[in-house]
């Protein structure tokens, strides 16, 4: 972090702290000088008594500040202040959990995914991973989200062997349409936009020559379709 916004986070932390450092005076010097039996204003025959504010308020309040101040002094909060406790986000143990399945998988000498998918033990943590990183997208029974891969049917789109499967789960794949600028000319992508702007007719008022509709027509059959 540059020095500039080191000293602007530090500035807005410490300004929230002293607001905060505010409100609490503000509930003790109310506690002190509030008079339950002094009436500050009467309407409709109600009486608005000067009360103190409750003092659950002024507890937690209080509470806060001290947790907020000790966290800023022990941990990173204040720009680029490390904290006295040293505490790095590295250290924490979920930067590099150690999975049961890992545990389970230690004694095994065949790890090739048909083995390990005749032992119970392992399909059983495998599936506890599987719902917890993976249904959002795939859905729990595999099937996938609208749009999302299906990976219990035959075809899978960049393959289903065992390196395709472990290729897709340690790097990804690029699922999206690629861009067309720079593989088609400037020409070929009007007269295509044409032909997809003609797919629409009731929402589009197209004004192009229909020898272009044609054409793209045409250049989207051989690259689109």
């Amino acid at each position: 972090m540059t020095a500039f916004w080191n000293i602007w986070a530090v500035g807005l932390t410490l300004l929230f702290l002293g607001i905060m450092g505010l409100v609490i005076f503000k509930y003790w010097r109310n506690n002190k000088s509030a008079d339950k039996d002094k009436t500050i204003d009467t309407f409709d025959g109600i009486d608005e008594n000067d009360a103190p504010p409750p003092r659950i308020l002024f507890i937690a309040y209080l509470a806060a500040f001290a947790i907020a101040a000790v966290f800023l002094v022990l941990y990173p909060g204040l720009g680029n202040w490390q904290g006295a406790m040293g505490w790095k986000q590295s250290d924490d143990a979920l930067s590099s959990p150690t999975t049961d399945l890992e545990i389970e998988m230690v004694p095994l000498t065949d790890k090739s995914l048909l083995a390990l998918a005749s032992n119970k033990t392992v399909t059983i943590s495998g599936k506890s991973l599987f719902e917890n990183h993976c249904a959002a997208c795939h859905i729990t029974n595999a099937q996938g989200q609208k749009s999302f891969p299906n990976l219990i049917d035959n075809e899978w789109l960049y393959g289903g062997s065992e390196s395709d499967i472990l290729h897709s789960i340690k790097k990804g794949r690029n699922g999206a349409m690629p861009g067309w600028k720079g593989i088609l000319s400037e020409d070929q992508i009007t007269k295509m936009a044409y032909y997809i702007a003609s797919l629409q007719p009731l929402r589009r008022n197209l004004d192009a020559p229909q020898i272009k509709i044609d054409l793209g027509k045409d250049i989207f059959a051989e690259n689109c379709s």
